[in-house]
């Protein structure tokens, strides 16, 4: 998704510039950036903006600068498919805000169904990260949220359907299908419930897994340790018995000639 660096003055200081990097608005990503907005104001005290402009007058002249540094955010945010919708909206953030959700399609059917398909065919690929899959779908769920409770269309999920999605898109991992199958009949049962649940199984397998390498990695040090001790012994002892051996040897051949010679000392005594 395109992104801008937005520099923004703080209205409590006209020396501060605030650097805020936000997605730009296209009108396939209304959530996300609207999110992204509303965050930001909150994190400024300027969520006050986001409500009807009040009727009191002093009330309004205090909200004008507040007004007018929001909308610099927002219009440098936008892409240029809304320059029609910045004309037409110049007065306050809160009215320019409700058109672009208006263009966006916030409240149609197509979105709310398109997010919903997102939900339900979002899976979980085996050895990836299953934390991130837990807050990808409660993404995706949140938003869906969002978009559904502004339509004027009822088309509300339960959150029990929304776990039953949420274990279907772990189908592709074996070593979870026990779990899951366990998950069905917990109470209660709900988006919340499982995925917590979820969790506590993620943290339990990396746990074994750690415990796991670090039980290989301390008998493999054992071993090599146990491999350098032994071969010096072994090697002495070789070197010990190559010595006795020769030794023998030694003392075999001084038999034999001391034999030797006495064998020819008693030939020449019978001579004479």
């Amino acid at each position: 998704m395109p992104e801008t660096t937005i520099n923004v003055k703080d209205s409590s200081s006209e020396e501060e510039v605030i650097k805020t990097r936000m997605a730009k608005l296209p009108r396939t990503n209304w959530v996300q950036w609207s999110c992204q907005v509303e965050n930001y104001l909150i994190s400024k005290g300027m969520d006050n903006l986001l409500q009807p402009p009040p009727n009191d007058l002093k009330e309004t002249a205090k909200l004008k600068k507040k007004d007018s540094a929001a909308l610099t955010l927002l219009w440098s945010s936008v892409s240029t498919e809304f320059e029609g919708v910045r004309r037409n909206n110049k007065s306050s953030i809160y009215d320019c805000c409700i058109s672009l959700g208006n263009c966006c399609g916030k409240n149609s059917v197509v979105v709310i169904c398109f997010t919903l398909h997102k939900i339900i065919n979002l899976k979980y690929k085996p050895s990836s990260s299953l934390e991130k899959h837990i807050n990808d779908f409660h993404k995706i769920y949140a938003s869906y949220l969002s978009i559904s409770a502004d339509s004027t269309i009822s088309m509300n999920l339960s959150s029990s359907m929304v776990a039953a999605f949420f274990l279907q898109s772990l189908d592709n991992d074996k070593e979870l299908s026990s779990l899951c199958q366990t998950l069905y009949d917990i109470r209660p049962f709900d988006i919340n419930s499982v995925t917590d649940r979820v969790s506590i199984e993620h943290s339990c397998r990396q746990s074994a897994y750690e415990q796991h390498a670090l039980l290989f990695d301390k008998n493999k040090q054992a071993e090599s340790s146990m491999t350098k001790n032994k071969n010096p012994l072994e090697a002495g002892r070789k070197k010990k018995g190559f010595k006795e051996k020769r030794k023998g040897w030694n003392n075999n051949q001084n038999t034999n000639h001391e034999n030797n010679t006495n064998t020819w000392f008693e030939r020449i005594k019978k001579m004479l």
